[in-house]
């Protein structure tokens, strides 16, 4: 997904994926999509639970969950992130969603990061 905004659709599959993950035994604090301009497009951030968890082993769980439960999300379009990283930390500053919930935030700048355009469904970083 390269288009510049988030269609409906997109932002169904991404909240029934957020709602797939919370249900099943995969541990995540942050699920959201965002946009990272026109080379990258929209990315579905996913932050694991815990930051040593095994990143391939996280993947591959969450390969088998959308091929069960949300056969129509690209897992292309998902990148995980640790919460170290500063525009997660600036979002969970600012912004935050315990269960699956829709905040959509664009053209903002939180703690010098900027961001273009996100849809958040949690964001659950203490």
């Amino acid at each position: 997904m390269d288009k510049e905004s988030l269609a409906v659709s997109e932002i169904e599959v991404g909240k029934k994926l957020a709602h797939a993950m919370d249900r099943s035994n995969i541990g995540f604090d942050a699920a959201f999509w965002l946009y990272e301009g026109d080379s990258q497009g929209w990315k579905y951030i996913v932050v694991p639970h815990r930051d040593d968890q095994e990143r391939k082993a996280f993947l591959l769980e969450l390969s088998k969950l959308i091929n069960r439960d949300v056969q129509d999300f690209d897992i292309g379009d998902i990148r995980l992130l640790d919460r170290h990283k500063p525009i997660i930390h600036a979002l969970s500053k600012l912004i935050r969603v315990d269960g699956i919930g829709g905040v959509r935030t664009s053209r903002n700048t939180f703690n010098g990061q900027y961001v273009d355009d996100a849809y958040i469904y949690r964001m659950a970083i203490n």
